[in-house]
């Protein structure tokens, strides 16, 4: 089964200037094959019962996000079934559509631009979304987005730095999203290459580094922050 979205229609002024509050959109990237986590989906992964795939978009549908694209990969068919089944109870289903990623060991930054790609307008900006950080919350995304929205004139890209550290989500406008895909180049690639068009906004939020990539990853969450993730 295919996930869709509402068919928004398209505004003439994708730049949308006008006194509306942003359209946000999200892209979730769960294409990893966990190859550092023993091969184990980190989308898979349980904190509280619940997979970490669901508490993001619980997470993004509470903070407003409109339209969510989660990319597949190496787990495709586990994902599917997941939100198949999540479906009768979730309030972000008709959010909720996936992309999949046809070539998901060229990394992450192909599942990136898959998700891009499979945004449908109008959107004023869009989130890239990790899977793997499980601390990340409403509130958090909604920093995220406000951040972006109080960016300085002339940057179309967002994103936190913590302790002198990049962190994640990236949030992009429209104008730099199609840019992106103009480009022919990677998101990461686009980015550095363009670093007038950025803003690095201070914030104290750790939850914006926090991510999993190793079994002692979780244990050092288990031990630093007494959240305690679970295999699936």
């Amino acid at each position: 089964m295919r996930w869709s979205s509402l068919t928004l229609p398209q505004l003439p002024d994708h730049t949308m200037q006008s006194a509306h509050a942003p359209i946000a959109c999200a892209v979730l990237l769960t294409g990893g094959q966990g190859s550092r986590l023993g091969g184990c989906a980190k989308s898979l992964l349980r904190l509280d019962g619940k997979p970490l795939v669901l508490r993001q978009l619980d997470a993004l549908y509470e903070a407003g996000v409109q339209q969510i694209v989660v990319v597949t990969g190496f787990y495709h068919a586990e994902v599917e079934q997941l939100l198949n089944v999540s479906k009768g109870s979730a309030p972000w289903v008709e959010c909720v559509r996936t992309a999949r990623n046809p070539n998901p060991e060229h990394g992450q930054q192909s599942s990136v631009l898959q998700g891009l790609r499979a945004l449908t307008p109008p959107y004023d900006l869009a989130l890239i979304v990790l899977v793997d950080q499980p601390l990340m919350t409403a509130t958090d995304y909604r920093e995220c987005l406000d951040a972006h929205a109080a960016r300085p004139s002339g940057t179309l890209i967002a994103y936190p730095r913590v302790d002198g550290k990049r962190g994640n989500p990236v949030a992009l406008a429209r104008a730099a999203v199609d840019a992106v895909l103009a480009s022919g180049d990677t998101c990461r690639s686009y980015i550095e290459g363009h670093k007038a068009l950025v803003h690095q906004y201070p914030s104290q939020n750790a939850h914006f580094l926090t991510d999993i990539d190793t079994l002692s990853d979780i244990e050092k969450l288990r031990l630093q922050t007494g959240v305690n993730l679970q295999l699936p």
